[in-house]
């Protein structure tokens, strides 16, 4: 018990990606290092006036200023996107490089949109320097655009330009180059997905399209992972008019062309909330898992807590790899072990929610004696007396105690939490 204690309070949470738009933020009071401060002064000479730095807080560029080995002279270039006031309402991208003890504009470019959604430094068949991939966001989201910037080492670098609405690279050829994956609506309703692939003199060429199966949805996540049969997988996610999420996985075959990797063509769920349910490596064994939601004939109001199942379908045989209670209101799964399913029922109490045994009489059956767990948010840890069948849990800045009943194994207890997950 001692041991599992321990394991608990290390816990960490996975994070399901963030939507696509509105993920850029304007820096406030930031704190910059003597480099980043020299960059900007760079930059401020260079363009005349004080600019300011954007930095998005995930897809590729965490901090306001990005070094990146662009060249592959074991020396870092600095990537930074910035808004300047005298320069149009467009985001604009800058590259520098460290030379002569002082940070020089390498180039210097108005963006095609107000933010950035995307950005990631790849490499490409037969070209020594990396690639800086942008997706651009116009306010508009039908209307997006991917920009490759072709880096040679000159003021005016070429471009590559589509329009599109997201963006996900990986290595879909098997060649051991990024590929890339856009989506675009189509005039009747549907989403396109295109794969391309590097064709050198700064172009790319199609080699994979195919639609998602439904109309009118809005995609909420791509991911991509390996299959356990090493192929590159594409999970889009997404969402339609009518409650309802879908998971639509694509294989990469033959050079980039697409395929059907699922026993059945779509996962779909019904689902009522404004936080996505996606799929995620739910058990960190390193392959995606789709989740599916099981309604039952006891509900509650309001419904805050969901029976979801996670599964593996790309196997063929699909293995489902955890069942437990989704909560709603605070994007946390618990799994619960296989055995209690049909045996149990839950309760939501407003701060915190509980799982009991069932029983013949269930109106009666809300005990101590058939208490299996109680989870509820709390916001002094010292308050909380851990031990036996008690356990403190951190997620994020979130911390949760769980409180088990006296009739919970021990292998029980590990089993749920270890597969505590946020998946806001």
């Amino acid at each position: 018990l001692i041991l599992l204690l321990c394991t608990v309070l290390v816990l960490s949470g996975c994070s399901g990606l963030p939507g696509r738009t509105n993920i850029t933020s304007l820096l406030s009071a930031p704190k910059f290092s003597q480099t980043e401060s020299d960059i900007i002064k760079a930059i401020d000479n260079h363009i005349g006036d004080n600019i300011t730095l954007r930095h998005s807080t995930s897809q590729g560029y965490s901090a306001p200023v990005q070094f990146i080995d662009i060249d592959g002279k074991d020396e870092d270039e600095a990537v930074v996107f910035y808004y300047a006031p005298n320069k149009g309402a467009n985001i604009r991208i800058a590259v520098l490089s460290y030379e002569d003890d002082d940070w020089k504009i390498v180039s210097d470019k108005e963006g095609l949109g107000s933010e950035v959604f995307f950005f990631s430094a790849v490499e490409f068949e037969e070209m020594a320097a990396k690639q800086l991939l942008v997706g651009y966001n116009t306010g508009n989201s039908d209307e997006n655009f991917f920009v490759a910037y072709f880096n040679d080492g000159t003021e005016e670098p070429a471009e590559y330009t589509e329009s599109c609405q997201d963006i996900i690279v990986g290595d879909v050829t098997y060649d051991g180059y990024d590929d890339v994956i856009l989506t675009n609506r189509t005039a009747d309703g549907r989403i396109r997905l295109r794969s391309l692939t590097y064709a050198g003199d700064s172009d790319f060429k199609v080699v994979g399209m195919r639609n998602l199966k439904y109309y009118n949805i809005d995609v909420t996540q791509l991911i991509m992972s390996q299959s356990k049969d090493g192929e590159t997988v594409l999970y889009a996610d997404y969402r339609d008019n009518y409650n309802q999420m879908h998971t639509e996985g694509i294989v990469f075959r033959e050079e980039g062309k697409m395929f059907n990797p699922f026993p059945v063509t779509v996962v779909s769920r019904q689902w009522e909330y404004s936080t996505d349910l996606n799929c995620v490596d739910i058990d960190g064994d390193g392959y995606i898992e789709t989740p599916s939601v099981i309604h039952e004939e006891r509900t509650e109001e309001p419904a805050v807590l969901k029976t979801v199942e996670w599964t593996d379908y790309t196997l063929a045989q699909p293995v489902r790899k955890y069942i437990g209670i989704y909560d709603t209101q605070e994007a946390m799964f618990v799994a619960v072990p296989d055995s209690w399913q049909n045996n149990i029922y839950t309760k939501y109490n407003g701060d915190s929610w509980q799982i009991f045994r069932k029983t013949e009489d269930e109106g009666t059956a809300e005990n101590d004696d058939n208490m299996l767990l109680t989870v509820a948010q709390v916001e002094y840890r010292n308050e909380i007396e851990t031990g036996a069948y008690s356990y403190l849990v951190y997620k994020d800045a979130k911390t949760w105690h769980f409180s088990f009943g006296k009739q919970v194994e021990l292998s029980e207890i590990q089993h749920m939490l270890k597969s505590v997950t946020d998946l806001e």
